[in-house]
């Protein structure tokens, strides 16, 4: 990141981003300490995507160790028509209905309320008995009582991905 600061001419003091300007270079200061900031925000961007690919992959190894047998990146219609896409779709087995599986890496509110929004949307168009299953990243986050709850209300099993074997038994066929 400092690289890229100082290609603009951009300086970090703490939590700031600086330039020193004139009057004369106002502008193009000022243009440059935009870019900076876009140029932060992306790779912020950038960081989280690869850290919640990287909990996906978790995921898919876990399942795979456990030998849960799984579809990933399924894509499903909605009933609004809307496509979803779920990580991982575990099939019917003679035993058990289909179980779709959502790992979420930061559980922020307008994240809850989209994958909410996607399962009441999407279970309308698959089978009755198919269930949803979200795994929570909880290294970095402890207070998820909330956010389970949220889940919980709506039919959808949340587990803590701390907790994981406690959903062992309802995904393996």
């Amino acid at each position: 990141m400092k690289t890229t600061l100082a290609g603009l001419g951009v300086i970090q003091m703490g939590k700031e981003l600086t330039v020193s300007a004139t009057a004369r270079n106002f502008p193009f200061k000022a243009r440059s300490l935009i870019q900076a900031m876009l140029a932060v925000n992306n790779l912020r961007y950038s960081a989280s995507r690869h850290m919640t690919e990287r909990f996906v992959v978790d995921v898919a190894s876990w399942l795979n160790n456990e030998k849960i047998t799984n579809i990933p990146n399924k894509k499903y219609k909605g009933k609004s028509g809307y496509v979803y896409k779920f990580d991982f779709v575990i099939p019917k087995s003679n035993l058990k209905a289909e179980r779709l599986l959502d790992a979420i890496f930061s559980p922020k509110k307008s994240i809850v309320e989209s994958i909410i929004f996607k399962w009441t949307d999407a279970i309308k168009a698959r089978p009755r008995d198919s269930k949803y299953f979200i795994f929570i990243n909880d290294a970095s986050r402890q207070d998820s009582k909330q956010i389970i709850k949220a889940f919980q209300s709506y039919g959808i099993a949340a587990f803590l991905w701390s907790q994981r074997m406690k959903a062992r038994d309802e995904l393996a066929a």
